[in-house]
C-alpha cells in the first residue's frame, strides 16, 4: 500500500455517513472499484494482525518448553 492509498484508505475510514454519502454519490465507478479493494486490502490486513496478535498472547501464557511446538503448529494452521 503506497501513500496516496494510505491516504485514501484514512478519508474513508475517517467519513461519518453524511460525508460518505456526499462522497459516493460525486465518484465514478472505478472510484468505488478502488475504494472496496482498498477497503479489502485493509480489512485482510487487520484479520492477520488480529491472528499474530492471537498467537502472541498465547505465546505468552505458556510454559517456555512448547514455545517452539505451538510456533510450528501456528504456522502449520
Amino acid at each position: 500500500m503506497n501513500q496516496k492509498d494510505r491516504e485514501n484508505l484514512r478519508f474513508l475510514l475517517s467519513c461519518d455517513p453524511q460525508q460518505l454519502r456526499e462522497w459516493y454519490n460525486t465518484v465514478s465507478d472505478d472510484d468505488l472499484i478502488y475504494a472496496s479493494e482498498l477497503m479489502e486490502r485493509y480489512a485482510k490486513f487487520l484479520e492477520s494482525e488480529v491472528q499474530a496478535q492471537r498467537i502472541e498472547l498465547e505465546l505468552r501464557t505458556m510454559p517456555v518448553m512448547t514455545e517452539a511446538q505451538a510456533v510450528i503448529a501456528a504456522v502449520r494452521g
